[in-house]
């Protein structure tokens, strides 16, 4: 096939023209051939091409045939208008085109994401194994380590037990040999203990004699004291009840000494308070008076002077009568 290629110019000097692009496509005729594309099939893939391709999208249909493989996929999920099947390519419109680029997007994505599922799930087993073998290695040293611990500590509990039952059993040797001694010892003791009852049987004869002397001796002296103590308390209250009415004359030498200072007293207020009283009515009587002179004064001064008043009055009548 022969191929024709078109040049256009994009810049004018060194800027890029945007309006002169699209002038130059237009009268070249490139637009129009643009839309007779689009209006018709644009897409052209051979049957092995589309097979490969959309490979995710064809593994339901279990046919060997390529043709037959796109035909009955496209038929099932596309109307006729969208597409046409040739000899050796498939015709389809850009917008089949885009929906099955989706759907291949959208199965390869969940494939992807299945695919990095199993490889982190294998990634992690591989951790989890290893982990597993380090944790398995550390508990077979913490093992050993816990086990020769016990084997350490029974050997020395061993020791301690062999060590306690030679102790006990040389115990048993000294208390068997300490008994012996014990029971000779007892002999000779039994013999000074009788002897030291008999001193000891002898000494407490005497020494209840001596009590019951010391006894008699201390019971006298009690007595004594007691005789004692008893006058001395017969005189003590002789004296407090002497001091008790000692203490209650004076008393009431005191009580009677208030009293009559108190009667005193008051006939001093009764006098002063009588005194005062007669002073008042003194002093209200020389002011009753000075008032019933100031009133009797007042009086005669008003009654002068209406009078003076009249006589001026008559005066002025007698001149304006003389004028007149």
């Amino acid at each position: 096939k022969q191929w024709y290629q078109r040049r256009v110019a994009i810049t004018a000097g060194n800027n890029f023209q945007n309006q002169l692009m699209i002038n130059q496509l237009r009268y070249s005729g490139m637009m129009q051939t643009v839309v007779i594309r689009r209006s018709g099939y644009p897409v052209r893939r051979l049957y092995a091409d589309f097979c490969s391709r959309y490979q995710p999208l064809l593994a339901a249909i279990y046919t060997k045939d390529a043709k037959d493989k796109v035909s009955l996929y496209l038929t099932k999920n596309a109307s006729e208008k969208e597409w046409q099947a040739g000899k050796t390519k498939v015709f389809m419109k850009e917008t089949l085109e885009n929906v099955l680029e989706q759907q291949r997007v959208i199965i390869l994505g969940s494939a992807a994401t299945m695919i990095q599922k199993h490889w982190r799930g294998a990634i992690a087993r591989m951790h989890y194994r290893k982990r597993l073998d380090n944790i398995i290695k550390v508990q077979s040293i913490v093992r050993a380590h816990l086990y020769r611990k016990l084997y350490l500590q029974t050997k020395s509990a061993a020791l301690v037990v062999q060590k306690y039952v030679r102790g006990h059993i040389a115990r048993q040797l000294v208390a068997e040999m300490w008994a012996e001694k014990c029971a000779r010892l007892e002999a000779e003791l039994e013999s000074q203990r009788q002897a030291l009852e008999a001193r000891r049987a002898e000494m407490e004869r005497l020494r209840k004699e001596a009590q019951e002397q010391e006894a008699d001796q201390l019971r006298k002296e009690l007595e004594e004291e007691e005789a004692a103590r008893k006058k001395e308390e017969e005189e003590r209250k002789k004296i407090e009840e002497e001091r008790m009415r000692e203490a209650m004359r004076k008393m009431e030498e005191l009580e009677k000494k208030r009293r009559e200072e108190e009667a005193r007293k008051l006939e001093e207020e009764k006098i002063r308070i009588e005194e005062e009283r007669l002073e008042k009515e003194r002093r209200w009587s020389v002011s009753g008076r000075r008032l019933k002179n100031k009133r009797r004064i007042s009086c005669v001064k008003s009654w002068k002077k209406k009078k003076l008043q009249e006589r001026r009055k008559k005066k002025s009548e007698r001149r304006s009568k003389k004028r007149g």
